[in-house]
């Protein structure tokens, strides 16, 4: 008998202490609480830290932001004339880049985050390897703004038809991307800017959209 009181004391006490060891700390005086850490989250291995290009690219401020594509902004780009919406810019090795295939519409997706009702403006850019290189567009980036502070026009691409500019392009070949931006049909001042890659210069088309 004495035995099973001992073991039935210790028990006791042991599970006692483990509960005593769920408890939270004492907050007060004397008390102190780790910090919690959420580390920023960084890409895969291999992947790139800036912008991938594609209607899912929004910028954060007003204006025009040129891509850190890694290179510190040293490297000279080929350079490139503006141009206007429905027009074709030409850069100095031959490439050129055109917009066209205008058409607006307003957004009829439901739910949540969904912008029902907001006017968006779609649109094709064209651009032709006129070079004598391989032009890559694996990381086109367009960015559209509008209005006298130039405000980020947010990208749509969920219920309509877009496509990114992807891949590398041959001497002599094209490639088509569709892209849409949601604009109030009342802005003004529309721009469109196209950074291409890291060896070509941003071209930025402007005007009245068609």
């Amino acid at each position: 008998m004495a035995a099973a009181a001992l073991i039935a004391a210790l028990t006791s006490c042991s599970n006692a202490a483990a509960v005593a060891n769920l408890q939270p700390a004492p907050q007060g005086a004397g008390a102190s609480a780790a910090p919690f850490d959420d580390p920023k989250p960084r890409p895969e291995a291999g992947e790139s830290e800036g912008p991938i290009g594609g209607p899912a690219y929004e910028p954060k401020k007003p204006g025009f932001v040129m891509v850190n594509r890694g290179d510190g902004g040293k490297q000279k780009r080929i350079a490139v004339s503006a141009a206007r919406f429905n027009g074709e810019a030409k850069y100095d090795d031959g490439v050129t880049v055109s917009t066209g295939g205008f058409s607006e519409g307003a957004v009829t997706e439901e739910g949540a985050g969904a912008m029902t009702g907001a006017t968006y403006v779609l649109f094709t850019v064209k651009v032709r390897n006129g070079s004598e290189r391989t032009l890559d567009l694996s990381a086109v980036v367009p960015t559209m703004v509008y209005g006298p502070d130039q405000v980020p026009a947010a990208p749509l691409y969920t219920g309509v038809q877009v496509a990114d500019l992807v891949g590398k392009v041959a001497a002599g070949a094209s490639a088509e991307g569709r892209y849409a931006f949601m604009v109030p049909a009342d802005a003004t001042k529309t721009a469109l800017n196209l950074d291409l890659n890291g060896t070509h210069a941003p071209t930025t088309f402007t005007g009245d959209l068609p």
